[in-house]
């Protein structure tokens, strides 16, 4: 039985994926780093794809990514990694299978409640 990636479960026909909205954004990479078994290997691909252009030929999250910051990857290499108390670096610490620090379970707890309230306005405006 094959695993599917979050991308190939999404009903929304990539939509998060390819989303502008910034929560739409984090909610995107969160679950290519947190849920993603093939994250490494899509980055990897979707580098090797752009390689040589611009952000404007880039689009979507791809391994945990946005355009912009894979563009950034390819220019000068990776990043120091995020600090403790900020939903990046809340992931850093379940994507290596670590309990995540205090500081970090608020700031993941803060984005969810971001997130909840986001879709409840959502589902009101319609």
């Amino acid at each position: 039985m094959t695993t599917l990636t979050p991308c190939q479960q999404d009903d929304d026909n990539g939509e998060l994926w390819f989303s502008t909205d910034e929560l739409d954004i984090i909610e995107a990479k969160g679950m290519c780093f947190n849920h993603c078994p093939a994250r490494q290997a899509c980055l990897d691909l979707a580098l090797t794809a752009e390689g040589g252009k611009g952000t404007d030929s880039r689009f979507g999250i791809f391994g945990g990514l946005t355009p912009r910051q894979r563009r950034q990857l390819a220019k000068h290499g990776p990043a120091p990694e995020a600090p403790c108390g900020t939903p990046l670096a809340y992931a850093r610490h379940r994507r290596r299978q670590e309990p995540p620090c205090h500081a970090c379970c608020t700031a993941e707890a803060a984005r969810a409640q971001e997130r909840k309230a986001r879709r409840k306005q959502r589902a009101n405006a319609c």
